[in-house]
């Protein structure tokens, strides 16, 4: 049976720090062992904005909620 992998994104506005937001992570199983996961989302948030990202939390979980991901993008 496939599992269908659809990440939730969501970007944050800031004149000065904008902020996207991957919830749904379909390799968060794997990520602390394959850092390199994370740094291709990194690059990919590059590479869709046209600015260097950062991610600045990984699978945190805000209010409770579900684990997410968030990359800072250096405007």
């Amino acid at each position: 049976r496939l599992h269908s992998f659809r990440c939730r994104a969501r970007r944050e506005a800031s004149a000065q720090e904008p902020r996207v937001i991957l919830g749904r992570c379909p390799y968060r199983r794997l990520a602390d062992s394959c850092p390199e996961l994370c740094q291709m989302d990194a690059y990919l948030v590059s590479a869709l904005t046209g600015y260097p990202a950062e991610q600045v939390a990984k699978q945190t979980s805000i209010g409770g909620g579900l684990p997410i991901c968030v990359f800072l993008v250096r405007v």
